[in-house]
């Protein structure tokens, strides 16, 4: 049974056309500012109310239309961390803890919370001197200590770069694992996302375009339109073969691949991505330049984007190469031929390698 199923329609403003399942693991809700990810969130957690639709939560009913049901926030047992903390300022962290939990008296839980999310130090301050990180753990131990089902999280990546992003990141994974909670996460960074999940959901404008599994969705052809908008940079499973000469050798389909150094087992089944600008393309093979790849391919869809094309090229995963009109007609660019694909090896980069606690190489200017 999934923990989380809605179909919501709203015309009026903020509209939505949202049809998303949520399963047990960490669900990613992705899309360009203003694409509807925190309307939808704030309507699973009955903040915003459907003109039309229906929300169940592990077979309780929360929400239908036809029906007349629309249980209130605070009997959803929907916990919602939202971008800005909303801690009272008055209260200590302790007692901002303790407010509204039903579960708080129970010594086990708040303590587990509070160990968890780094808080044992800052119990007796208050919201005023803590920074924006501690502020966002504080509001992530509160919504936990208040029992809920799936907890939804807007955004909570905001602010933060470097390592106290990648510590967030790592929080979040362990409230997943140490609470056993589904998580729905807000962001419109896909990179971010794949630190923690490849499950996705894409909306534009309020509406569901996509749903499921990274590689899925990104071949999607709702997607494929907004790719540009979006910023989405091309992804490919790869299996890893080595390392020789300072980088690492992987396989995509029939094809070896250089790739930035990492430390992983040989046989180790990744996700590295790269930029559709990064990629060169060529009539023919070339050789005795520094590009450290040359992926044979055949030319699967090509998007017409103002004066650019958006080209997907199929080299045993999905290679998307953004090229100018004048450059595709002297290539011959067109669905089904053949062209041969150019990238650095530090052009790419790692974003999903298992058992990593940090997935992105370091930037490196050249190869």
């Amino acid at each position: 049974m999934s923990a989380l199923t809605a179909r919501l329609w709203r015309d009026s403003a903020p509209r939505l056309d949202a049809d998303v399942t949520i399963d047990a693991g960490i669900t990613a809700l992705f899309g360009p500012s203003g694409a509807g990810k925190t309307t939808l969130l704030h309507a699973l957690a009955g903040l915003v109310r459907p003109e039309r639709g229906r929300i169940e939560r592990a077979g309780t009913l929360l929400f239908d239309s036809e029906r007349g049901v629309n249980e209130p926030p605070e009997r959803r047992r929907i916990g919602v961390v939202f971008q800005e903390p909303r801690l009272f300022p008055h209260r200590s962290v302790r007692e901002n803890l303790r407010y509204g939990a039903p579960r708080a008296d129970v010594p086990r839980d708040f303590d587990r919370a509070v160990s968890l999310l780094e808080l044992d130090g800052l119990l007796e301050r208050r919201p005023a001197s803590l920074s924006g990180g501690e502020q966002r753990r504080v509001a992530i131990a509160r919504t936990l200590l208040a029992d809920p089902a799936v907890m939804l999280l807007d955004e909570p990546l905001t602010g933060l770069d470097g390592a106290r992003k990648d510590r967030a990141l790592q929080l979040l994974s362990d409230v997943h694992r140490e609470f056993g909670l589904p998580l729905v996460l807000v962001s419109h960074s896909l990179p971010d996302i794949l630190r923690l999940t490849t499950r996705i959901v894409v909306l534009e404008g309020g509406r569901t375009i996509a749903a499921g599994e990274l590689l899925d969705v990104l071949d999607s052809d709702e997607v494929f339109r907004l790719a540009d908008s979006l910023g989405l940079e091309s992804h490919l499973e790869v299996e890893v073969l080595g390392t020789e000469g300072g980088l690492t050798r992987a396989r995509v389909g029939g094809t070896e691949l250089e790739l930035p150094p990492i430390d992983v087992a040989p046989g180790t089944r990744a996700l590295v991505a790269v930029r559709p600008e990064d990629v060169i393309l060529a009539a023919g093979p070339v050789l005795g330049t520094s590009a450290r790849n040359c992926l044979e391919g055949r030319v699967s869809r090509v998007a017409r984007l103002s004066d650019r094309l958006l080209v997907t090229i199929d080299v045993g995963g999905s290679l998307r190469a953004s090229i100018s009109a004048k450059s595709g007609e002297a290539l011959g660019i067109r669905e089904g031929a053949t062209i041969w694909c150019l990238v650095k090896a530090f052009s790419f980069r790692w974003r999903r390698v298992p058992g990593e606690s940090r997935l992105e190489a370091p930037d490196r200017a050249g190869d």
